[in-house]
């Protein structure tokens, strides 16, 4: 392992999109959306799939105890730089697997050496006020079927996980677009619509218009060149080897662990080519909205147009069957997380000052649709 780098640590990096990372200090009322469920079924493809597991010192040497009764050779623990040029942290040697899970299972559930960062996956937690809002992220396999018990119905356990890390706090008052700024009312009018009845595009449209952008998409689908020209254009110039998500993504690709996920839901009894692929893609597009992720950009219609982006992709390939779409909407959620997706979505990316004005940014999204130049 290597050491610890000497003396003082550089100072955290700046904030990204419209909200600060913060731990929650008070007992704050925890809100889910009316219909949102989970229940873990075991899948196993969040357990293997590389993700980053920081732990503290205390942490790391509880999973060294741990490793040791469960009789694993090796360190479970690794150090890792945070940035290029920033303090190390530990973090769980989970690469290309978690080393603890057992038969699709985990070993360390329920146990004092159970890491924060899996306790509370896959919720998210994300503060507005004085109310902390909890949604499912579609990065796990077992989101499927948006099926399990009503999140709303245990809040006090949602409201341990939230306590257990940091949790995003939006400013009262953030950017709507390069000209204008926009209050916690905005949030709230995006959660509207996040409880309301609708399809996933027009879900997006009442999106834009809650922004005060009148916005009109056609429900049948994006027009079938617009968009994949959209995508394409993202990606070009940009190396993307490292970032085999965002190549896919951008290249109207398959997921690069499809055969796994595949192998995964057929093992639960989960893939099912009948199922509903435009249900899961508006599970998908109301949980990033009751969440108010599209804060997490340069402004809050960058990031809104990341999501139309995503919903109108989505909508175009909802004929390749539910199994598809749902490891479609799981790389979508990874490639949203991408520092390299943010990157491209903002200022200094492709589109740079286009989507500055939220006007522009709403024609864009109409052009995928209506199949305008």
């Amino acid at each position: 392992l290597a050491p610890e780098p000497a003396g003082d640590p550089a100072p955290p990096p700046a904030p990204s999109g419209q909200w600060v990372p913060e731990d929650l200090t008070e007992d704050l009322p925890v809100e889910a959306h009316p219909e949102a469920r989970f229940t873990c079924i075991g899948a196993g493809t969040c357990c293997r799939s590389g993700y980053l597991i920081p732990v503290d010192g205390t942490g790391a040497e509880r999973l060294r105890r741990a490793a040791s009764r469960c009789g694993l050779s090796g360190d479970p623990v690794v150090l890792l730089p945070t940035a290029p040029g920033r303090r190390w942290t530990h973090a769980l040697h989970n690469e290309p697997r978690c080393p603890f899970l057992l038969n699709n299972r985990c070993r360390l559930h329920g146990s004092d050496a159970h890491p924060a960062a899996c306790q509370m996956f896959p919720l998210a937690f994300t503060r507005v006020g004085q109310r902390v809002h909890v949604t499912v992220t579609h990065r796990c396999a077992c989101g499927v079927f948006g099926d399990g018990g009503l999140l709303r119905r245990n809040r006090t356990e949602l409201a341990r996980r939230a306590r257990l890390g940091p949790v995003p706090r939006i400013f009262p008052f953030a950017s709507l677009d390069r000209l204008r700024s926009i209050d916690l009312t905005g949030a709230d009018r995006l959660v509207q619509v996040s409880r309301g009845r609708f399809e996933a595009p027009e879900r997006v449209q009442a999106a834009w218009s809650a922004l005060g952008f009148g916005c009109e998409v056609d429900p049948s689908g994006p027009d079938d060149w617009a968009l994949p020209a959209t995508l394409a254009s993202l990606g070009q110039g940009v190396d993307l080897s490292d970032d085999p998500i965002l190549e896919a993504t951008l290249g109207a690709g398959e997921h690069p662990a499809w055969d796994r996920i595949a192998e995964d839901l057929r093992r639960v009894g989960a893939y099912s080519p009948q199922a509903s692929a435009e249900a899961e893609i508006d599970r998908f597009v109301r949980d990033h909205l009751f969440g108010l992720r599209v804060y997490q950009h340069e402004s809050v219609v960058r990031g809104l147009f990341a999501l139309s982006l995503a919903t109108a992709d989505l909508w175009w390939r909802r004929a390749d069957g539910h199994p598809r779409t749902r490891a479609r909407i799981m790389m979508w959620e990874d490639t949203f997380a991408s520092p390299g997706f943010r990157g491209l979505m903002g200022s200094e990316g492709p589109l740079g000052t286009a989507l500055d004005d939220g006007e522009q940014a709403r024609a864009w999204v109409e052009r995928w649709w209506a199949g305008a130049p």
